[in-house]
């Protein structure tokens, strides 16, 4: 695969590679506010000068000037090019780079990405309207009014109904771009045993599931009840309470978090992950107040969530039923954030109820109380472990219990942890528990993590520091302003040329905008990072990134005021250029009295442009 590989491929990768992650593997880092430091390996470092900032998935070291994302560290650290740091990645995650080894698909194929992502909010906006006036969906609103589901949030999450019927959409769908074979490639049919189509979703009301960049990628469906008793009346196998949408180019289960897309902002700023099981949880919650509240999609939570979840929160509140199930999947999961290095609770619902429930029934301040006195997730694997067990007498299954919980503690991170802190206190506990010395709890704790630890450490490589760039102010502030207000975008392109750009890497940055803008993709800044393959160009997008957020910071920042001044400054260099060429014109004496007129009403207009006239 070639260093210009296929867009898709490269944000698959990154996606399904967290930078702390990855560094982490290279580096012993640590928590310095809401990034991450480390010693860089690049310069004789004896503070830690290399910053890893995990919200906005970037890296840089400042003495050395070097910086970028995932895939510029592994092509520093391991001295590779773009496209081995691709495939290195690409195996770290588990994904086959051979498959996307395949010709660009043609605009509006069912296999064109962006297609799929018309077709899928096309379909959302169907759902939606289906529900809110088409009289096949009364039952759906009476179900939603009886759940305690509003208005305000029935518009919030573009909640929809699929009618019962076996061709809806392909009845919605003429005089559109969109047939079958795009409604197949974004999982919204089935096949009968003959071969034909029909609906994925029927009966069935409906919830779109986004991807963190606001696009459809899927959709939860619930079954009405009063499906289910026709089915149970005509003896019938009733269908499932709730499914997704199967796996597609769009959407994978492992990636996604209901709800994530709406909160993210709100959960980076709390560093703070309550983590449910419904859609209708995560609703409930939101309209008691909760904006920190996401749910898993039918399946348990794995390293690709945490992955995700560490982006935006330090802390996760795992909400889970009491059952044996509930507790079951809660010791499954405990070794996971341990070993991602996440603070985890654990809370139980009385009365088994879920929160959606239990927030109708007692209300937000109680919810809010049981979500605050949590027990560590630590506490929880002690008290499960050791319920049950005389400690002092029962040898073999006290040696198991403590075998047991120390395996969760050796998969924290060694010295880098939070965990840390909390490690003596949880040794001296276990001391008086099993009745055994600190010193004997330490030791083989010692002993665990050495059999499981990993091989780390690298030779390190002495890279040439790069030479600074001297840019145009003009060129560092437009792109500057494009990172934190993509939205600008349209309005910028139909005013500045990619040709009236002096500095060639401010103009490939430029250029990989107006690239976007034509591939209809959201120009957000880890987009345009990813579409980067050059080290120096990611480097300088992290740069501008790192000073513009330091510019949002000002109390007199106005975006609005300073793309206005910066599209005025480019256009006065483009009067001047015009007035050189007209004074040009002129100079020569090759001109009739027309000519010469005209050129000097150019002149004067240009005059007046410049002086705001």
């Amino acid at each position: 695969m070639s260093d210009h590989a296929d867009f898709d491929v490269k944000e698959r990768v990154r996606n399904a590679n967290d930078i702390v992650d990855v560094v982490g593997s290279y580096l012993e880092l640590r928590r310095a506010g809401s990034n991450y430091v480390a010693l860089c390996p690049w310069h004789d470092d004896n503070k830690p000068s290399l910053q890893v900032n995990p919200a906005r998935q970037t890296w840089k070291c400042w003495p050395c000037d070097i910086g970028g994302d995932v895939f510029s560290f592994i092509q520093q650290y391991d001295s590779v090019n773009f496209g081995e740091s691709l495939k290195i990645l690409a195996d770290r995650a588990g994904i086959q780079l051979r498959q996307f080894q395949r010709k660009p698909l043609p605009a509006g194929s069912p296999g064109d990405k962006q297609t799929l992502y018309a077709a899928m909010q096309w379909i959302q906006k169907q759902y939606f309207e289906c529900l809110a006036k088409d009289p096949v969906s009364a039952d759906a609103r009476r179900y939603l009014a009886a759940r305690g589901i509003n208005e305000n949030s029935i518009q919030q999450f573009g909640i929809g109904y699929a009618p019962d019927a076996w061709h809806w959409l392909r009845e919605q769908s003429h005089n559109t771009p969109y047939n079958n074979a795009i409604f197949d490639k974004c999982g919204m049919l089935s096949k009968s045993d003959s071969g034909k189509s029909f609906d994925f979703f029927r009966g069935r009301i409906m919830f779109p599931i986004h991807d963190t960049q606001d696009r459809v990628v899927a959709f939860g469906g619930r079954v009405l009840p009063a499906i289910v008793e026709q089915a149970e009346k005509e003896e019938r196998r009733p269908p499932a309470k709730y499914f997704n949408s199967p796996e597609t180019r769009l959407f994978s289960k492992s990636d996604t978090l209901y709800g994530l897309n709406y909160f993210r902002q709100a959960i980076q700023k709390q560093k703070h992950l309550i983590i449910v099981e419904g859609y209708t949880d995560v609703i409930g919650a939101w309209q008691a107040g909760f904006d920190n509240v996401v749910a898993v999609l039918g399946t348990s939570l794995n390293n690709r969530h945490l992955r995700l979840i560490r982006r935006y929160a330090d802390k996760v509140t795992l909400v889970l039923d009491g059952d044996q199930a509930g507790i079951k999947r809660a010791n499954e999961m405990l070794g996971l954030f341990v070993s991602a290095d996440l603070d985890l609770r654990i809370l139980t619902l009385p009365e088994k109820l879920d929160p959606c429930d239990y927030l109708e029934q007692h209300g937000a301040t109680q919810f809010r109380q049981l979500v605050d006195s949590s027990p560590d997730a630590l506490d929880h694997k002690i008290a499960i472990e050791t319920t049950g067990i005389d400690l002092v007498n029962d040898t073999h299954r006290s040696n198991r219990a403590l075998e047991n919980i120390l395996a969760v503690l050796a998969q924290a991170p060694n010295k880098t942890s939070a965990l840390q802190v909390r490690l003596e206190q949880l040794l001296n506990r276990m001391s008086h528990l099993f009745g055994l010395e600190q010193s004997h709890i330490r030791n083989r704790l010692q002993s665990i993590r050495k059999l499981s630890k990993r091989r780390q450490g690298r030779e390190t490589a002495q890279t040439p520091q790069n030479k600074p760039l001297t840019l145009d102010w003009k060129e560092k502030e437009i792109l500057q302003i494009l990172i934190g207000n993509p939205e600008f975008l349209d309005q910028i392109i139909e005013n500045i040329s990619p040709d009236q750009f002096v500095s060639g890497p401010t103009r490939e940055i430029y250029e990989l905008y107006c690239e976007c803008f034509n591939a209809g993709r959201n120009a957000e800044f880890q987009i345009i990072l990813t579409m980067a393959d050059d080290q120096q160009i990611k480097n300088l997008l992290v740069e501008l990134d790192d000073e513009e957020q330091n510019k949002q910071q000002s109390t007199d920042f106005d975006a609005r005021k300073r793309l206005d001044d910066v599209v005025r400054a480019f256009e006065a260099i483009d009067l001047q250029a015009s007035s050189r060429e007209a004074k040009s014109r002129l100079s020569q004496r090759d001109m009739d009295d027309r000519e010469e007129t005209s050129t000097l009403e150019e002149l004067l207009e240009q005059s007046r442009r410049r002086q705001g006239l």
